[in-house]
């Protein structure tokens, strides 16, 4: 039986994830024995490195928990209109040292439909961000979100009692990445009940003040750790936050 529900699983997210606009199956299929992220901003120096480092530390602490091996997570960042090979805004490196991420190696780079069309999720700083996103890659439209957004719809699956621990222990690789997957579908599902506003938007800090560069870096911050605590209660992950 517990088979048989996967399998019905992996049916009800092929269909979900298939284009939207135009009912066409995606062209390149999701890594079922891994879990990708992709964060975006603008200039890809700011925001989006910030939000990756902090959900790779995040996601890679989770999934380790569980015996996943220390490839199953992937997180990357792109620019809708990057200032490529840039390393990352020096005021955003040292904030990032204080918040123990590591985002010296970082370079910029522009983004491009296969980044997102190869992605389980797909995380902006602004709606307009995600729209463009979803303009350029239309199959990616169930599992964009703002990180705002995002952080929401899944703290609103937590307040209705939708958001459960898993019955079994996940123990193989291929179950943590369709937990993830149904929780990303989910979170999509919920839209519709969700009242869009301009507060979904994380403010870009790029040529402003140190002040504004560790409001939104506070921002960020607490947005990755409200994902990480609803996603450690979708993957039973011992400690989890109710």
């Amino acid at each position: 039986m517990a088979q048989e529900n996967e399998t019905q699983l992996d049916l009800q997210l092929n269909a979900l994830f298939a284009t939207e606009a135009t009912g066409e199956a995606p062209q390149v299929s999701l890594d079922p024995y891994g879990f990708s992220v992709l964060t975006i901003c603008t200039g890809n120096i700011c925001r989006s490195p910030l939000m990756a480092g902090l959900l790779r530390n995040h996601l890679h602490a989770l999934t380790e928990a569980l015996g996943a091996t220390a490839d199953f997570i992937t997180v990357s960042s792109s620019g809708t209109g990057a200032l490529i090979d840039a390393p990352a805004d020096p005021l955003v490196l040292d904030l990032s040292r204080r918040l123990n991420t590591d985002l010296d190696s970082h370079r910029s780079r522009q983004f491009e439909p296969s980044h997102a069309e190869n992605a389980h999720v797909i995380v902006t700083a602004t709606r307009a961000q995600r729209d463009e996103i979803t303009q350029l890659a239309p199959s990616v439209g169930s599992r964009c979100f703002t990180l705002v957004e995002l952080a929401d719809l899944i703290d609103q699956l937590r307040r209705s009692g939708a958001l459960e621990a898993p019955s079994t222990p996940l123990r193989r690789q291929t179950r943590i990445s369709r937990r993830l997957q149904r929780l990303i579908a989910e979170a999509h599902a919920a839209r519709p009940l969700r009242t869009p506003s301009d507060h979904d938007d994380v403010e870009d800090p790029y040529r402003r003040s140190p002040q504004t560069h560790l409001r939104v870096a506070q921002q960020i911050s607490g947005l990755c750790d409200e994902i990480a605590d609803r996603f450690a209660v979708a993957l039973g992950v011992e400690g989890a936050p109710a």
